[in-house]
């Protein structure tokens, strides 16, 4: 085996919108200041900012092959411009002798719509059926890649049952052999769906070297047995050393909503010409989601003081912090030659948020309680920490007040008032499922029969019933103490 090195992307999603912005986000960015013009360049253009850097990466990092594990569009109706943007890169890549192999997925299934616009030589698409394409330099094969494409967009077969290692090569011994696959892999597909389903023992079955795998938007490498290495991706900037056969979804390229936290990027691996691989995350999103959850002193009294102790923890998520993710991203300021010659030379590059948008919770028992619930006052409380904010790179996407009063809820339920009474009804649905699940179906029967609402709303589930039922009587008591 020679020594080589190739970078593993998956879910671009390009021209995907991000989901679940708020209008008061997408207000504040509507160009009141240049930080504000900035946030809402970066929610127009973030997946192919991120396509731009995985394109730049393998340019720098001399990567002699790319390989892209479906969903690189957002629908099988793929934009115009994203299509047109991804034959960019592709030509940029083929200049620099990068070979792409490409697998589609259930967003982006082979379709005819997108053969408008040839790609150019050095991108292999894989069919309906599985294939094996070699990759070679100079004669040499470094790789088999083995690998099949969705063919519609809820793919219900057991694709990775299809895949079979070749025989070792008649000249040049042993290469490392690689299966590309689109898939859901059991207790590992969380909220997506199941398509092409399969387990990690399947996988195993087809003796690949190494599995190069989509649809999971977060990072997770597992190794023999079906272990995962516990927050791989925040430790960006360390290589680590994987024993064949491993499997690893590299996550999406650009988190899209508040539940795709944390860096977004792809995996850059490296052969060693000895049968291993060492693996390193690299994050290239230039949005990143964050979920901070605060619980709030009871010695803070006054708003002021809550925004003061936000500001000050919120400040640690700012992307200005660079060296958190590594340093030198394209925005950063200099640095003397020698510095980021040795840097370049050591890691790959490191590219930095460009924006952090930050889902904002506040907990535990606060006198501020009352007023924190008031109506208004989260999106009142988050446009006032939004302007001081944004100039850091930090936006909060919404403020969720989930505190309690500092009143003895105890002590409350057992007063002979209507407060007590409310409390202790509450606490009595709380423990009997049923009796609340009753009293929310009576409750909200009058949504549910207009036929426009219906369509929009679902019943709270058995999980959120309790916690809704909480927070009622905690409204009622701050209603009645209040009187």
């Amino acid at each position: 085996m020679a020594e080589f090195t190739f970078v593993h992307a998956a879910d671009l999603h390009l021209d995907a919108p991000f989901r679940g912005v708020s209008d008061m986000l997408l207000a504040s960015a509507g160009g009141r200041s240049r930080a504000s013009e900035r946030l809402a360049r970066l929610l127009r253009e973030g997946t192919f900012i991120a396509l731009q850097r995985l394109t730049d990466l393998c340019l720098r990092e001399r990567a002699d092959f790319l390989l892209l594990a479906g969903d690189v569009y957002n629908s099988a109706d793929s934009s115009l411009r994203a299509r047109l943007a991804l034959r960019d890169a592709f030509v940029r890549l083929e200049a620099g002798g990068v070979r792409v192999l490409l697998a589609h997925g259930n967003h982006d299934p082979l379709s005819e719509a997108t053969s408008a616009i040839p790609w150019p030589g050095n991108v292999t698409v894989f069919g309906r059926r599985p294939e094996t394409h070699p990759v070679t330099r100079r004669g040499y094969t470094l790789a088999l890649v083995h690998g099949v494409s969705h063919v519609g967009p809820r793919e219900s077969k057991n694709l990775a049952k299809l895949f079979k290692r070749s025989p070792a090569l008649a000249a040049g011994g042993e290469a490392l052999q690689i299966g590309l696959l689109h898939c859901a892999l059991t207790d590992m597909s969380g909220a997506h769906a199941p398509y092409a389903p399969c387990t990690f023992g399947d996988l195993l079955e087809a003796d690949m070297d190494y599995w190069a795998l989509g649809h999971v938007h977060a990072c997770h490498v597992l190794e023999r047995g079906g272990g995962t290495l516990p927050g791989y991706f925040t430790d960006a900037g360390r290589e680590a050393p994987l024993a064949r056969p491993f499997a690893a979804y590299p996550g999406s390229l650009q988190g899209l909503h508040v539940n795709e936290t944390g860096p977004h990027g792809c995996l850059r691996l490296k052969a060693d010409g000895r049968g291993g691989l060492k693996a390193e995350a690299v994050p290239l999103a230039p949005v990143q989601w964050e979920s901070l959850r605060l619980e709030v002193p009871q010695d803070v009294s006054d708003i002021p003081a809550l925004e003061a102790l936000l500001l000050e923890r919120l400040a640690g998520l700012s992307p200005r912090r660079a060296e958190a993710f590594g340093g030198n991203g394209p925005e950063s300021e200099a640095e003397p030659a020698g510095t980021r010659e040795q840097a370049e030379h050591d890691a790959p590059r490191r590219y930095p948020p460009e924006a952090v948008i930050v889902r904002l919770a506040l907990a535990g028992r606060s006198g501020l309680d009352h007023e924190l619930r008031a109506g208004g006052a989260a999106q009142a409380l988050s446009e006032h920490l939004n302007a001081e904010l944004e100039s850091a790179g930090l936006w909060l996407r919404d403020v969720i007040v989930d505190t309690r009063p500092l009143a003895d809820i105890e002590a409350s339920r057992e007063r002979p008032d209507l407060a007590g009474e409310t409390l202790r009804r509450a606490f009595s649905l709380q423990n009997d499922p049923q009796a609340l699940a009753q009293v929310a179906e009576q409750s909200l029967a009058p949504l549910f029969q207009r036929p426009k609402l219906r369509k929009l709303l679902s019943l709270p589930d058995d999980e959120e019933l309790p916690r809704l039922a909480e927070e009622a009587a905690l409204l009622c008591l701050d209603l009645l103490e209040g009187e």
